[in-house]
Parts: structure tokens; C-alpha cells; sequence
């Protein structure tokens, strides 16, 4: 029932294959996902917008947000409005549940800076965001501005802690390497191909 949002994150993927990197559920409530030729797909409800080719970049680091209101999606990659796409989609169905790297599209590369809202964020809003890690008083006003999940990938091990208030903490399922998700370089969340899930 929500009928509009934003998730943005920063992404640093690994060579591109068709319906990858997926984020979400499943294209029947809600699913990100990529394809081969750099573009991101998202489906609400059996409906789906895409983004141009070459809009997902393997192989560099870019802070990827997609916004979801009015039947309209939003792709913006570091802090640059890409498209507007249509949807015939005004709001999300339930979810079974919420994960990056699902069943039908598996992820391949790392995440950081995993943040999920129940609005529609701005332009400007996301700018004043992209670029740096959220503090503790940030992250207070921004739940107060409908921030619900926030993953920041800084655990050496263990499940993902949210750095909101809301306690949605993230079980690792099947990534590694050697059951440690984490770089030495500053807590990368990294998962590999073919068998990477976070719900």
C-alpha cells in the first residue's frame, strides 16, 4: 500500500548480466534489478519502468537512488536526475519480505550507504545526502523525514545492523568470502555472484 518511497545506496557492481543485482521482492510487489546493457528495471506490481542504457556503470562506485510517487520513477545516479519513466503503478503491494540480492536476480559486486524512505526524496534532498555517511543527529532528523532503514556496512561480522531507530537488522545468507562480508578498507558490504542475499 505505500505509494511512494526512495531507496538509494551506492554500488559498486561487477561485470553486468541480465536481471542481476537485484533489490526488493520479486517483480509481482516490488524488484530493482539490472540488465546486461547498464539498465535498472523497476517493478511494482507486475508493471515496470526502466532506465536508459548505461545508466548502471560496472566496475565504479556511484550512488544510485530510484523514487517511486505518482506513477512516476525517478532515476538519479550521483545526485544527477537521469529519467523519469511511467508506471502504471500508484502504490507498492505487501512484500514477502526485503533483500538485496534476491532469487531471481542475484547480486554480484558491493554495496554501502543502504538507505530506504516512505517518501518521495527531491533532488535537492538526496544531493544533501549522497556524498558522506549520515551522523547520529542526521540520521534522528531524517527518520523524522520518513527515513526507515539505513545500513551503513561498518560490523566487522555479524548480521547488519540498521543505524535507525527501527531495528530492521539484516541476516547474511550465503556470502562471503569465507563467511566475512566485509573489506579490510572501511566496511564494504560485498557479495558474490550466484549465491548473495540480505533480508
Amino acid at each position: 500500500g505505500q505509494t511512494a518511497f526512495t531507496i538509494e545506496w551506492w554500488m559498486r557492481p561487477r561485470t553486468l548480466t541480465d536481471i542481476s543485482n537485484g533489490i526488493g521482492d520479486n517483480t509481482g510487489t516490488l524488484r530493482i534489478s539490472n540488465y546486461a546493457d547498464g539498465k535498472m528495471a523497476v517493478s511494482i506490481g507486475d508493471n515496470s519502468a526502466t532506465s536508459n542504457e548505461g545508466f548502471v556503470i560496472p566496475n565504479e562506485w556511484h550512488h544510485y537512488a530510484v523514487v517511486f510517487s505518482n506513477g512516476v520513477v525517478r532515476f538519479y545516479r550521483d545526485g544527477e536526475s537521469m529519467l523519469n519513466a511511467s508506471i502504471n503503478a500508484y502504490s507498492v503491494p505487501q512484500l514477502s519480505k526485503f533483500s538485496i540480492g534476491t532469487s531471481e536476480a542475484r547480486f554480484a559486486g558491493m554495496v554501502d550507504e543502504f538507505r530506504v524512505w516512505i517518501k518521495a526524496l527531491s533532488l535537492t534532498q538526496l544531493q544533501d545526502i549522497c556524498n558522506a555517511p549520515l551522523t547520529a543527529a542526521q540520521i534522528a532528523t531524517a527518520e523524522s523525514a520518513g527515513l526507515q532503514l539505513y545500513y551503513q556496512f561498518n560490523q566487522s561480522s555479524g548480521d547488519v545492523e540498521d543505524a535507525s531507530s527501527k531495528g530492521n537488522t539484516g541476516v547474511r545468507n550465503g556470502f562471503g568470502p569465507d563467511g566475512d562480508a566485509w573489506s579490510s578498507s572501511g566496511g564494504v558490504f560485498c557479495l558474490n555472484f550466484g549465491e548473495s542475499t540480505i533480508v
